[in-house]
């Protein structure tokens, strides 16, 4: 991943979306239970 924007929403498996963001990224996850 090239340049990252700051207060971005990203949707998909979260596994698969943390593997392409560079370390020290991420301040934040926030995930709920399927329905």
């Amino acid at each position: 991943m090239s340049e990252l924007k700051t207060d971005v929403i990203l949707r998909g498996d979260c596994i698969e979306v943390l593997k392409g963001l560079p370390d020290k990224s991420v301040d934040m996850v926030f995930g709920r239970p399927a329905l």
